[in-house]
């Protein structure tokens, strides 16, 4: 993975735990005090080890860490690092749902060896759509469910999301449920 995402769970470790906390992580993951350049390629199995070290020294199911991962991604890593990227989405949160699917295509520009998930949007209703997600990494769906409260949050709406399919032998990518109140803006 791009170094921007350990990056940005360091910056999140750091945010709500301190420094000394990190270096526990770090120390117990088996990683020397890297330094993560954003636009640098790491090996996945970092992230999964230090993702996995934090949830253990945090008493944090991973799948809740992750979670909480996901929305720091949407508040604070997407906003403050791409915020005219983030601003080409659309100006509500369900037209930034919809055009998600193009979003990747632009961020693999910037990083051309980024292997992104896939998504693929379903609109049920005014208020409500499935998003369809594909990865080749496994086990990051509550991070991506993360993401999507923190788009919530970032468009100041007020939203439910449920993990309602589950990659599995008989379906090939997890499916999230995110309905929403009427916006003000729409």
């Amino acid at each position: 993975m791009y170094g921007i995402v350990n990056k940005a769970l360091k910056a999140m470790i750091l945010a709500q735990e301190g420094q000394e906390v990190w270096e526990q992580i770090l120390d117990k993951a088996g990683l020397e005090n890297p330094v993560f350049i954003g636009t640098d390629n790491y090996p996945d199995e970092w992230t999964y080890r230090l993702a996995s070290t934090a949830s253990e020294k945090l008493n944090l199911p991973l799948n809740t860490l992750l979670g909480k991962f996901g929305e720091f991604w949407a508040t604070h890593t997407a906003v403050e690092e791409y915020p005219e990227l983030m601003a080409t989405g659309g100006g509500n949160l369900k037209d930034f749902l919809i055009n998600l699917p193009n979003f990747h295509t632009q961020v693999v520009l910037m990083l051309p060896q980024l292997e992104p998930p896939d998504f693929q949007c379903e609109v049920i209703s005014e208020i409500c759509l499935h998003m369809h997600y594909f990865s080749t990494r496994q086990g990051l769906a509550p991070f991506a469910l993360g993401i999507f409260k923190g788009l919530g949050k970032v468009f100041q709406e007020n939203i439910q999301v449920k993990h309602i399919e589950q990659i599995s032998e008989a379906q090939d990518h997890d499916v999230f449920e995110i309905s929403w109140s009427q916006s003000r803006s729409e």
